[in-house]
C-alpha cells in the first residue's frame, strides 16, 4: 500500500497501519500544500478500503483494477481541481515515454475531471452539466488508444500515433472543463452523496472532497449532517490546502492528518520518476507543473513579469494595451477560473522570487512591505475566485487596480514618514 507516495512518510505509515488494524476513521482531512500528494494519498487509502483482498500495491482483484483506471463505482470524486495543468503535463509525460505507468498517469488525470460530473452527484440537477455531459463521451472516445493500451499491457502506439491521440485527448478534456458549472459542489450534489452513502450496498464507499473550504454555506452545512452519523462503511476523505479555512464544526469531526511540503529530494523524485523529468530539478512540483504551458498562452511567468512592470508603472494607463487585458488575451483559450488561478501562483511565485533576490527588488524597485502587501492582495483574490461568480475578465481588471492601490498606499505612508 502506498508504494506510489514519494515523502509523507508520517501520513503514510499512520494510514497503513490504521488499515492493518481496521480503525481508519469515518472522516479524514488531508492537510497541506498544493502538490504535495493529497489526492494521491486519498486515492490510495480509497482503493485499499475497498478491496477484496489485501490491498498489496499489485492486487488484481477486480475493485482494485477498476481503482487504477478510476471506474470504481464506489468512490465519488467532488469539488475543484487544477484539472488542465494537470492534463497538460501529464500530456506532456505519456508523448515522451510510451510505458504502461505514463498511460495510467494521463487517463487518471483526465478521470479526475470526468468523475465530477458522475450522474450520481447530480441526480435531478443533470441540466446544470448538461454541456459537460455531451463533451464526456468524446472524452472518454479520445481516451480509448489509451485505456487499449492498459488492457493489452504491450505498447501499441507510435511516437506520431501517441502525439495525435494525446492531443486529441487533451482538447476535449479542456472543452468539458469549460462546460464545467461555476459551482461544483452546490447542495443539491451533497445531498444526492448523503443519500448515496445510506444506500444499501455490500462494499465500502468512499467520498473525496478537494477543497473543502471552498464549499459554499449550503454546501457545508448539508455535508456537516451527513458527517455527523456517517454509516460505518461509508468513509469521507476531505482535502485542503488552507486548514484554518475549514469551518471548526467540520474539523471537529475529521480526524487531520498533515502533509509536508515536499523536499527538494523527493520533488526531484516525483518529477523523475512519475513525470519522466530530469532527476534534478531547479524547483518544486508545483514550478514543474506550471513550467507547462497551456495551449496558446505562452508563458504565464511571462505574463506575470509583464504584469507587475505595468503595475508599477505610473504611465501604464496610457499603454494601448493593459497588462489585465494582455493575460485575458492569453487565457482565452483556458478553462477561466483555473488559468486564473494559474496566473495569481505566477503572481505569487514571482513575489517570492523578487523576495529572495534583492537585485530583482532594485530592478523592479520595490521594498519588502510592499511586496508583503501584494501577495496579501493576490490571495484574497485567489478565495475572491472560488467564492464569486465573476468573469475572468473583471477579476484581473479588480487585481490589477488593488495591486496598484496596495503599492500607491505604501508609497504614500513611505513618503509620509509612517
Amino acid at each position: 500500500m502506498f508504494e506510489n507516495i514519494i515523502g509523507q512518510t508520517g501520513t503514510v505509515e499512520a494510514l497503513t497501519r490504521q488499515l492493518r488494524e481496521k480503525t481508519v476513521p469515518n472522516t479524514i482531512l488531508l492537510h497541506g500544500p498544493e502538490y504535495s500528494g493529497k489526492l494521491t494519498i486519498a486515492l490510495e487509502l480509497a482503493r485499499a478500503l475497498t478491496c477484496r483482498d489485501d490491498a498489496r500495491w499489485n492486487c488484481q482483484c477486480r475493485s482494485c483494477r477498476l481503482h487504477r483506471e478510476l471506474l470504481h463505482p464506489s468512490v465519488q470524486l467532488v469539488g475543484s481541481r487544477y484539472f488542465a495543468q494537470e492534463i497538460v503535463t501529464t500530456a506532456d509525460t505519456v508523448k515522451r515515454s510510451d510505458s504502461i505507468a505514463s498511460a495510467y498517469l494521463f487517463v487518471r488525470a483526465v478521470r479526475k475531471l470526468l468523475r465530477r460530473i458522475d450522474t450520481i452527484q447530480w441526480d435531478d440537477e443533470e441540466k446544470k452539466i448538461q454541456k459537460a455531459l455531451e463533451n464526456l463521451s468524446e472524452t472518454e472516445d479520445a481516451l480509448e488508444p489509451f485505456t487499449g493500451l492498459l488492457r493489452n499491457g504491450a505498447t501499441v502506439l507510435d511516437d506520431d500515433a501517441r502525439a495525435t491521440a494525446t492531443d486529441r485527448a487533451v482538447k476535449s478534456a479542456l472543452k468539458t472543463i469549460s462546460a464545467l458549472p461555476g459551482e461544483l459542489v452546490p447542495v443539491a450534489v451533497v445531498r444526492n452523496l448523503q443519500n448515496w452513502v445510506h444506500s444499501t450496498t455490500e462494499e465500502a464507499r468512499v467520498i473525496i472532497i478537494e477543497n473543502v473550504d471552498r464549499l459554499g454555506d449550503a454546501a457545508r452545512n448539508a455535508l456537516l449532517k451527513v458527517l455527523e452519523e456517517p454509516p460505518s462503511d461509508a468513509y469521507f476523505i476531505l482535502t485542503t490546502a488552507r486548514r484554518g479555512a475549514v469551518i471548526p464544526t467540520i474539523r471537529s469531526r475529521a480526524r487531520a492528518y498533515e502533509l509536508q511540503e515536499r523536499k527538494q529530494s523527493d520533488a526531484d523524485a516525483v518529477i523523475h520518476r512519475i513525470f519522466k523529468g530530469p532527476e534534478h530539478s531547479s524547483g518544486g512540483i508545483r514550478e514543474w507543473f506550471l513550467e507547462h504551458e497551456y495551449p496558446g498562452t505562452g508563458s504565464l511567468r511571462a505574463h506575470a513579469e509583464y504584469f507587475i512592470t505595468h503595475v508599477l508603472d505610473p504611465d501604464a494607463h496610457r499603454s494601448e494595451e493593459l497588462a489585465h487585458e494582455r493575460v485575458r488575451t492569453a487565457l482565452d483559450g483556458v478553462p477561466e477560473r483555473e488559468g486564473y488561478r494559474h496566473f495569481l501562483q505566477e503572481l505569487l511565485g514571482l513575489c517570492s522570487v523578487i523576495l529572495r533576490e534583492e537585485e530583482r527588488r532594485h530592478r523592479f524597485s520595490i521594498s519588502l512591505e510592499h511586496l508583503q502587501r501584494w501577495r496579501d492582495t493576490i490571495h484574497t483574490h485567489y478565495v475572491r475566485a472560488d467564492a464569486l461568480n465573476i468573469s475572468t475578465s473583471l477579476l484581473l481588471e479588480s487585481l490589477y487596480i488593488d495591486m496598484r492601490d496596495a503599492g500607491h498606499a505604501y508609497s504614500q505612508r513611505a513618503g509620509s514618514g509612517a
